[in-house]
């Protein structure tokens, strides 16, 4: 199936049991089903254009990230979890630890951080080195969050 939307998509991904995907597009995250292949949600809240998005490992939650904004949403409902702000980020990737407790953010300017999806607090920050640019396309933590791993 194909899942058509007007604007350009920017990014996108895929629940683990297959039956949702959601999808980053201007500054809405657009929530699909699968089996059909019909939008079921459009989810507002960004400011700036959305440079990705994820679904967490139970499927329970989504994560998205613009500019300076990284937002948790319910995928059942819809709704608002937490917004996280940080003014020094411009934040291009995000993603969810196993558990969906903490998530990983890369930024434009090289920066990882992990944070605390309960109270939206920074856990750590680690700045890349520059080798051959610094901004951080990729993002993903290890199975019990001890590695962080970028690609820039």
């Amino acid at each position: 199936k194909t899942l058509e939307e007007q604007h350009k998509i920017i990014d996108s991904s895929l629940s683990s049991d297959g039956k949702l995907a959601v999808s980053a597009s201007s500054m809405t995250v657009h929530v699909w089903s699968i089996p059909d292949g019909k939008r079921i949600k459009v989810l507002r809240g960004h400011a700036s254009q959305v440079e990705t998005c994820s679904i967490s490992p139970d499927g329970k939650q989504i994560l998205s990230s613009s500019n300076m904004t990284v937002i948790l949403w319910n995928t059942e409902n819809g709704k608002r979890i937490r917004k996280i702000e940080d003014p020094k980020a411009s934040f291009r990737t995000c993603a969810f630890s196993t558990d969906a407790d903490m998530a990983l953010t890369g930024s434009h300017d090289g920066k990882l951080i992990l944070w605390s999806l309960e109270d939206g607090k920074q856990l750590t920050t680690v700045k890349q080195k520059e080798i051959f640019g610094c901004e951080i396309f990729g993002c993903a933590l290890s199975p019990d969050g001890k590695l962080l791993l970028s690609a820039t």
